[in-house]
């Protein structure tokens, strides 16, 4: 595929074109989420939380790039931070961040974090196809259109999943947390599996991607208040009875 680095260049003007990607699914994404949560929360805790949130993935992201990197980096923190110089950011640190920035701030504003989940997986997706797009556009690479389609795919699927997860006989219980648990989890996966692919994959990576699946089906499988014992036995009758 080819490459386009700069979506605009007038001179010594150079607007990139992953960072002008960005920016629009920062906007767009911005705006989603202000339209999830303002009916239970105030508008400017929205506001707040939606910028605090994309720094700490953003330095999540870059955090974990330079661990993964750091016998290149080394001790010199001004590269570490100096990514328009020394470019590089890992979506599994972009989610360790904000992962960890959302649950100090439900703790701290005492919102409710299984709901605040289930109405970001929509932001989340919009956010990995318009970032995916300038992704794709900047590098050319393969890996990062597959990724971009599977963003793609997650889209509608999360928003069918928020309509009728509670029609689910296997979720017994209904609560909030199912859209974000399953929607995340099997995405994860999806990476994961797809890390494999990769001959310049990051191990560190490929453990991450299947470590944040499995603690995604672990907490829904808990929030559906189903009991692992008699679902075992269940599993035995009906495996026997063939």
């Amino acid at each position: 595929m080819s490459m386009l680095p700069y979506i605009l260049e007038i001179d010594s003007l150079k607007i990139s074109t992953f960072g002008f990607f960005a920016a629009l699914a920062f906007f767009a994404a911005s705006f989603l989420l202000w339209k999830q949560l303002r009916d239970d929360y105030s508008e400017e805790d929205i506001l707040t939380f939606t910028i605090d949130l994309f720094l700490a993935g953003i330095i999540g992201a870059r955090l974990l790039f330079v661990l993964e990197n750091i016998s290149y980096f080394g001790i010199n923190f001004i590269h570490w931070f100096l990514w328009g110089k020394y470019p590089g950011f890992t979506l599994p640190g972009a989610i360790l961040g904000a992962a960890a920035f959302c649950y100090y701030w439900a703790k701290k504003k005492n919102w409710d974090l299984w709901l605040t989940a289930d109405k970001m997986v929509i932001v989340f997706f919009l956010v990995q196809a318009i970032g995916g797009i300038g992704l794709v556009l900047s590098t050319g690479n393969h890996f990062d259109l597959v990724r971009l389609i599977i963003s793609f795919v997650f889209l509608p699927i999360s928003v069918l999943l928020a309509k009728n997860y509670r029609k689910f006989l296997w979720y017994k219980s209904g609560k909030v947390g199912f859209v974000a648990g399953s929607s995340f989890g099997f995405y994860f996966l999806l990476l994961g599996l797809l890390e494999f692919l990769k001959t310049n994959s990051i191990y560190l990576d490929r453990i991450l991607y299947f470590l944040f699946s499995l603690i995604c089906f672990y907490l829904i499988y808990k929030r559906s208040e189903r009991n692992w014992k008699e679902d075992l036995t269940n599993a035995k009758t009906k495996f026997i009875s063939r």
